[in-house]
């Protein structure tokens, strides 16, 4: 029988969404699997990893051969999320700077 894991370890398992979401990405075999994480982009605050997002997105659009007007936006989005991250950690160095 499997131990039971605590709550703890369920936590020290788990990846940081960037990390998380490209894998997903990378398993995705179907055009309603890839529109289906254009959504989830579209509406989720990206913290960091966009690069890696936008990479692996890129690569199975490309793979799907879906690339559409929706995905340009999600494309867009990650885009603008990393110039507003980029803002807040230079904002933010700047102020523990002075």
């Amino acid at each position: 029988m499997a131990a039971i894991e605590t709550p703890e370890e369920v936590v020290a398992r788990m990846k940081p969404f960037h990390e998380s979401v490209v894998r997903v990405i990378k398993s995705i075999t179907s055009v309603n699997e890839l529109e289906l994480i254009e959504k989830l982009l579209m509406t989720t605050k990206i913290p960091k990893g966009h690069d890696e997002i936008a990479a692996a997105l890129l690569e199975k659009t490309t793979k799907l051969k879906q690339m559409n007007f929706f995905s340009t936006e999600v494309f867009l989005s990650i885009n603008e999320q990393k110039k507003f991250a980029q803002a807040v950690a230079a904002e933010k160095a700047a102020a523990q700077a002075s």
